[in-house]
């Protein structure tokens, strides 16, 4: 029997996450194949990425913690990272 399998892969980050070197995450994925899929019309947008990981097609999210009791909001943790 085969196991059940996803193709998205959801990444918890810090509200700010820091650029390391000269690139951004947003850069090092799209240089990896990856493609940014606009997901909302807010400002910023939700944004995931789409591409090859060995041969299976994959969806990465970038989550943070929501603090307080307010509606969910889009929040850009790294340039062009929301």
């Amino acid at each position: 029997m085969e196991p059940i399998r996803t193709r998205d892969i959801d990444l918890m980050v810090k509200l700010k996450l820091p650029v390391i070197g000269s690139k951004t995450v947003d850069q090092l994925l799209v240089e990896a194949g990856f493609k940014p899929n606009f997901k909302s019309r807010e400002t910023p947008p939700v944004i995931c990425y789409e591409g090859n990981i060995d041969g299976h097609e994959v969806e990465i999210e970038f989550l943070t913690d929501q603090r307080g009791a307010k509606e969910d909001v889009v929040i850009e943790v790294q340039k062009g990272l929301s």
